[in-house]
């Protein structure tokens, strides 16, 4: 819902394309579930021009086969995984891919933070949480980090006994967690009773996310790293300036900036494809060419998205930029 704000306030934006035509946006609620996603999918596929998908990755790893079945372009805005556009010539993903997002977190841990050992949890049942958690250990062991503990909490209410016992095995200065908002709430809370006082890394939209299923739970995110695509402390441009006009800026989240440059990127596409047809979008959203964005310019290259990513660090529900990565 958070994306679909930044995707509705673009269009209130920008209505109309630049030689006047409407840009009709259709709306269907895969509910967060892959079967729903390709049966929405099937059903209205064959007669839209393109796909804007605000679903995760585990959803959209589902979809890839028939988008590339069916040939209709598709943004994926949320989700990461390395797979969505190498499985399928039809798929641009918006974001930074998982590895670039491992590679950013063992360097800055390990290069930065001067780190040598970390513990690792993940959900070995979501593809997001799990393919990041193990690429992100194998980049930190390359470059000389250890790797303490490698486990997944896999129940949303897991116990103090498994908490507990991640931190009792081995003496680790950092946790590194790339699971979803609920279960960070209740890791951070188990982590606190059991006195844990080292740092704790998360991973992308975790604020979001957490903002969205357990807002009780933001304060206890005080202090934590993050990598994101934006911080809340960056320069503000005029792209993020028209958006404040629609959203004000504090009510703004990493997801409804990424909903908002979604619209931005299509609306790019389609003023230089005439007739709109499927190949011509498909071409102009992979390879896009350089576009204003909310924190910079940015542009596709076969699919994937160039663009700055940001080492945060969180305090009072909002992301503090510590580094910028190009």
């Amino acid at each position: 819902t958070q994306a679909l704000k930044g995707l509705q306030a673009g269009k209130s934006i920008m209505p109309l394309l630049p030689n006047g035509d409407n840009l009709v946006l259709r709306f269907h609620d895969d509910r967060s579930n892959s079967a729903r996603s390709l049966a929405l999918l099937d059903k209205y596929g064959p007669d839209s021009k393109l796909l804007v998908s605000l679903s995760g990755s585990d959803a959209m790893l589902a979809m890839t086969d028939s988008i590339q079945q069916l040939k209709i372009p598709t943004i994926a805005v949320i989700a990461t995984h390395d797979e969505i556009t190498t499985r399928s010539e039809y798929i641009t993903r918006l974001g930074m891919s998982t590895s670039i997002e491992a590679q950013i977190a063992a360097s800055y841990i390990r290069d930065e933070m001067l780190i040598e050992k970390i513990s690792i949890v993940y959900d070995e049942n979501n593809a997001y949480s799990a393919t990041l958690a193990h690429i992100m250990a194998d980049r930190y062991q390359a470059i000389g980090g250890k790797v303490a503990i490698m486990q997944s909490l896999t129940q949303q209410d897991f116990s103090d006994i498994e908490v507990t016992s991640i931190l009792s095995l081995d003496s680790a200065e950092l946790l590194y967690s790339t699971m979803d908002g609920i279960r960070v709430s209740k890791l951070l809370q188990q982590l606190n009773t059991a006195g844990f006082s080292g740092t704790v890394f998360l991973s992308d939209g975790i604020l979001s996310d957490t903002q969205h299923t357990v807002p009780d739970g933001v304060s206890l995110l005080n202090d934590t790293l993050v990598i994101d695509h934006y911080a809340d402390n960056m320069r503000a441009n005029a792209t993020i300036r028209k958006l404040d006009k629609q959203i004000k800026r504090d009510e703004q989240t990493a997801f409804i900036r990424l909903g908002y440059e979604a619209y931005l990127m299509l609306y790019h596409t389609l003023t230089r494809c005439d007739g709109y047809d499927r190949q011509c979008v498909n071409q102009g959203l992979r390879n896009s060419g350089l576009f204003s964005a909310v924190a910079s310019r940015i542009e596709s290259i076969d699919g994937d998205t160039k663009r700055p990513v940001y080492v945060n660090r969180i305090r009072d529900a909002k992301m503090l930029r510590q580094v910028k990565v190009y």
